[in-house]
């Protein structure tokens, strides 16, 4: 792979393609700069009127429709109506073909035509192209370098939540409030970046702007939100800045499904998303562990600042190497190179087709009221959403509870209590080569042809996993002791983030399956249910441990944890059932 497919179609990238006006190949695309591309667009002699519009999508057969006036007023387009009025929104008078830009299934980088003469022409020219364009059809090397800036940018958001929790003594100090008025920066932040989704996904989904005219903008701000938060005179101020900086952080944590689905196809989601899943722990876990030894050192405020300068870094990082990977975007930018090259407004994407009978109310629907809806009515999703939130909460209890407990039980510094949480990253690392060796002999020869699985077969993985949560409660609550080694505690710890992993995947697995319809509500109202209690999870860690200590808080939270254990069970077992009773849910598998 070349330097030059490593920054293409970057941000940088296109700033300098658009200063210089694409004049220097380097900063042109491949149907712009091939000669007989553009002879064989504007070719004079062939038919426009032999077919309206050939559809191919990437999981599709090509098929053709045309627009005869003596017929109906609209065509077919899947499940889609194509009426008159979109023919003519784009121009398309006269019976002139409207033009599908899309990927072809066994080649990415292959545009399709309506019409046949250029469709079995282009064929051989683009083909021959260079590296294909859909995100999918990238290398391995080329995927693995875009997940790790995605990961970079998760682990900014994450860290920038968690870190703040170190130096709340600091906040009590300056501004004179209690420890919950305190820890109130970690809840708005929280909060903050379950809300965000809600406005960033579908944003991100539309086909004009993709992820990167938002990632880069978002992260801009969010590194600069650390800059009022470390000189706050006032604690609404520090408080107001924390829930704008959580904002502003959490599209990238939104649309981590939408960016699986763009470069992996379904049966492949469940490594990524475990990739995912340890950068979402290790990434809260690091922000104490480095920020503790800055705040016992210079104070408070180093927990903003080491979040700001870590957002610069990444943000030049994503500027120069973070190509777009919204196929929906990619095609849209194409077809309108092609209406350039050509002057024919009748090139167009599916996605500006679904754009145009998709009303904005369906779009407010599916990220702020069908993601309550599915909760309300579908019982699988509210337990499932529940449990989910269960565990996300109980990590930022665990965010909080070990370097309080290690401080109290064996009076470690602010420092070193950090490195406690060291625990949930080995529970993680060792559960991960398992898991895949296990998803991979067992579960991914289960996908039929067409990429789909019985859902309940993701729940395996939640069966063992909902055992070592409460386990882990147990074990923390029980050898927290100032006669047992401190490393002895740290092992209950790396149960549950094991668990948590199984237990998240599974979840996430089980819900998308479920409801392929309706994957980005159920994944919103999961993300919000997630951050609310991660939000006010943390609340109840000061007066609980003051009133029960560690080993009575820590068997009340496992006796909950229990409470949760037969839901997994159930579901393998009734699951099946309950999707054949759901409006929502798939029933065919």
């Amino acid at each position: 792979m070349t330097f030059n497919e490593i920054v293409r179609d970057t941000w940088a990238w296109h700033v300098i393609r658009a200063v210089t006006r694409a004049r220097h190949p380097a900063f042109q695309y491949f149907d712009e700069r091939h000669p007989l591309i553009r002879q064989r667009y504007t070719e004079n002699g062939y038919d426009r009127s032999g077919s309206g519009l050939s559809h191919a999508s990437r999981h599709t057969e090509v098929r053709a429709f045309s627009l005869d006036s003596e017929k109906s007023d609209s065509e077919i387009l899947g499940n889609q109506t194509i009426s008159r009025t979109t023919w003519e929104k784009y121009g398309i008078e006269n019976r002139r073909g409207l033009h599908l830009v899309e990927f072809l299934p066994n080649d990415p980088e292959v545009t399709k035509i309506a019409t046949p003469f250029f469709h079995s022409h282009l064929l051989d020219i683009v083909a021959k192209g260079p590296m294909p364009q859909n995100p999918r059809n990238w290398s391995v090397m080329k995927k693995a370098i875009v997940s790790f800036h995605i990961c970079l940018l998760v682990i900014a958001v994450y860290a920038g939540a968690s870190i703040y929790t170190v130096g709340t003594h600091g906040v009590r100090q300056q501004f004179g409030v209690s420890e919950v008025v305190a820890l109130l920066g970690l809840t708005v932040f929280v909060l903050g970046y379950g809300l965000g989704p809600m406005v960033w996904s579908p944003l991100s989904e539309i086909p004009q702007i993709g992820r990167n005219q938002i990632y880069i903008p978002a992260l801009t701000i969010f590194g600069l939100a650390q800059i009022p938060i470390a000189l706050a005179t006032s604690i609404g101020m520090l408080l107001g800045f924390r829930f704008l900086a959580g904002f502003f952080g959490s599209p990238v944590l939104g649309s981590a499904a939408g960016i699986l689905d763009d470069m992996f196809v379904s049966r492949k989601h469940t490594y990524a998303m475990a990739s995912f899943c340890l950068i979402g722990i290790s990434g809260p876990t690091l922000g104490p562990i480095v920020g503790g030894f800055a705040v016992e050192l210079k104070g408070w405020t180093w927990s903003a600042w080491i979040v700001s300068w870590l957002a610069a870094w990444i943000l030049v990082v994503l500027i120069f190497f973070l190509p777009e990977t919204s196929a929906d975007n990619i095609l849209y930018r194409r077809a309108m190179r092609l209406r350039k090259v050509t002057g024919d407004p009748g090139f167009v994407c599916e996605a500006q087709l679904r754009a145009d009978y998709t009303a904005g109310t369906e779009v407010f629907k599916a990220h702020l009221v069908r993601p309550f809806t599915l909760v309300l009515t579908e019982p699988a999703v509210f337990f499932l959403n529940l449990y989910s939130a269960f565990a996300y909460g109980l990590m930022y209890i665990w965010f909080e509870a070990l370097p309080s407990a290690y401080g109290e039980v064996y009076h470690f510094g602010t420092g070193k209590q950090g490195i406690a949480l060291l625990g949930l990253i080995v529970g993680v690392l060792l559960t991960i080569p398992p898991f895949f060796l296990y998803y991979r002999k067992r579960i991914e020869p289960q996908f039929d042809r067409d990429g789909n699985i019985e859902p309940e077969k993701h729940l395996h993985p939640a069966m063992v996993g909902c055992l070592f949560i409460p386990a882990s409660l147990v074990w923390f609550g029980w050898t927290a002791r100032p006669e047992i080694s401190y490393l002895v505690p740290i092992v209950g710890s790396s149960l549950f983030t094991a668990g948590g992993l199984l237990l998240y995947i599974s979840i996430l697995n089980y819900l998308a399956e479920s409801y392929p319809d309706h994957v980005s509500s159920v994944l919103a109202g999961n993300e919000l249910f997630n951050a609310m209690c991660g939000a006010t999870f943390p609340l109840f860690i000061p007066p609980m441990y003051y009133r029960f200590d560690v080993l009575g808080s820590s068997m009340i939270l496992a006796i909950f944890a229990v409470a949760f254990v037969p839901l997994p069970y159930i579901l393998y077992m009734r699951g099946a059932k309950l999707r054949k009773q759901s409006s929502y849910a798939r029933k065919g598998m």
